[in-house]
């Protein structure tokens, strides 16, 4: 805290000084949809609350419904961060609290409470002022501190049981689950996102790693499960796609987790698990606003994917495919015939296809996942195993107009007018004989004849059918819920909630 007069020094070790140390701070980015609602969170008790507001320190600021409670400085040395069109992070703040009951606290965006606000944070204690007292570490842990990395062994409590009382091969079997950015208790960083929370979906679960496991006890990393929660034709759905843009693996492996759930009033109509096809990889051209064509990313194996699907007439094939940056870091890039125009960002890493098994796409391109900020790109068009990958915006960059970087985070989902139902569970062995719920191989090419190592569950009802189409987009951050949007619309996608995510989400 500072003194009101200029030049604003800091007050010296008094009350007032340290009123605010050991409050919880809720970081907030300062952009966004112009609204009313711009920040939601909840309270389980009554809390005085306060808003840092940027810049906003002179005399005479009022509030309506906020009381003035003082002047925020940034600490000597910490300067403010360009960010570039002469803004720059506020090196004072005007502090402005309210008490609010236990519930949901709504607060607009900055230049609704005050026109030339530029963003604001939150600090949150008890009603009366006094600090909160730091919540009890689970039992066998020590002391977790607040917007720091989250213990392991507090990550790993995030799990859920077995589903499937038939299968002795999964007996007592726990998968890890989804969980949030933060921890909503300790407020720790896990410094990785599972995209939507499946919270609506009542009991369910999404159980990570099942599916791969199931393929001969395959290890797919636990940071690549996004999830994907959203409403539409009067049922709730879940997708999960393991889709990482850190990995090497991404660009060489042609099969991929995705799950695809459905309830419907709480009942789980539909449960698919499979090894999803996502085809070859490959880049754009430099000159693909002209002449559209692939250019295959990572060696032969790659190309003979990419032969196989161009060998079956255009309409009659699978889109399935996943598009990539190639860039080896240097500037100007090394390699011209490859599409550069948006480094360092690079382009959308694009994966199309994924879901075949009990569903029809009318295009044959599934779903596409648009990931809008990905984290890596090839070095080259070969990208062979044991060569680094190359960071996209890794960090803010003024000179290069990047004051977001890259997280992986921003993503996407559009639905080839995706018909789901069993009239579409093509797979060998299937027939109308087949229970509500029956296993498949991992790839879900045939139906076996019941659980077992290497026997994926799969549930499609009997009597019911849904259907999925056009795209969807997140507008928050922490449930994370889709919601269709317009094509045109690049407004949603998750954000890095506190900058807490890490490289490798």
């Amino acid at each position: 805290m500072a003194d009101e007069e200029w030049p604003n020094e800091p007050l010296a070790d008094s009350a007032a000084a340290s009123r605010y140390v050991g409050w919880d701070l809720l970081k907030l980015p300062y952009y966004g949809a112009d609204v009313d609602d711009w920040l939601r969170f909840a309270v389980n008790r009554d809390a005085r609350v306060c808003l840092t507001l940027g810049w906003m320190a002179d005399d005479g600021i009022e509030l309506p419904g906020w009381t003035r409670a003082g002047l925020g400085v940034l600490p000597d040395g910490a300067g403010a961060t360009d960010l570039g069109d002469d803004m720059a992070t506020p090196e004072q703040a005007g502090v402005f609290c309210r008490t609010v009951p236990a519930g949901v606290v709504t607060v607009p965006r900055a230049k609704r409470l005050y026109g030339p606000a530029f963003g604001y944070d939150v600090l949150l204690a008890e009603a009366d002022g006094s600090v909160p007292p730091v919540p009890s570490p689970p039992p066998g842990m020590g002391v977790i501190r607040a917007n720091t990395r989250c213990p392991r062994a507090l990550h790993d409590l995030w799990t859920t049981g077995d589903h499937d009382g038939r299968d002795a091969d999964t007996d007592g079997k726990v998968w890890r689950t989804w969980h949030p950015q933060i921890d909503p208790v300790y407020w720790c960083y896990y410094g990785h996102d599972h995209g939507s929370s499946p919270h609506f979906m009542g009991g369910f679960k999404p159980r990570f790693g099942y599916t791969a496991w199931k393929n001969k006890r395959q290890d797919e990393s636990h940071i690549g499960f996004k999830g994907y929660g959203l409403r539409s034709g009067g049922a709730d759905w879940f997708f999960t796609i393991h889709a990482s843009t850190s990995d090497m693996r991404r660009i060489h492996e042609r099969f991929h987790t995705v799950t695809m759930t459905a309830a419907v009033a709480g009942a789980v109509v539909a449960d698919i698990n499979c090894k999803g096809d996502f085809g070859f990889t490959f880049t754009l051209p430099n000159d693909f606003m002209r002449k559209f064509r692939h250019i295959v990313v990572g060696g032969g194996a790659q190309k003979a994917i990419f032969d196989a699907a161009e060998a079956i007439r255009y309409d009659r094939r699978s889109k399935n495919s996943k598009r990539v940056n190639v860039w080896d870091g240097s500037d100007p890039p090394g390699d011209k015939s490859v599409d550069t125009e948006d480094l360092p960002r690079g382009r959308y890493e694009a994966w199309e296809g994924g879901v075949g098994f009990c569903t029809k796409s009318k295009e044959l391109r599934g779903v596409t996942v648009d990931i809008k900020d990905p984290l890596t790109a090839c070095p080259n068009q070969e990208c062979a195993f044991g060569a680094p990958l190359t960071r996209l915006a890794n960090e803010i960059d003024v000179a290069k107009r990047v004051f977001d970087p890259n997280r992986g985070v921003k993503r996407t989902l559009r639905f080839d007018d995706l018909t789901v139902g069993r009239e579409q569970c093509d797979a060998d062995g299937w027939g109308e004989s087949v229970g509500d719920v029956f296993y498949t191989d991992p790839f879900c090419t045939k139906v076996v004849d019941g659980p077992g190592p290497n026997a994926v569950r799969q549930v499609m009802r009997r009597g019911w059918s849904g259907w999925l189409g056009g795209k969807f987009h997140s507008r928050e951050s922490w449930y994370g819920r889709y919601v269709a949007t317009d094509d045109d619309d690049e407004s949603g996608g998750f954000e890095d909630i506190e900058r807490a995510l890490d490289e490798g989400n």
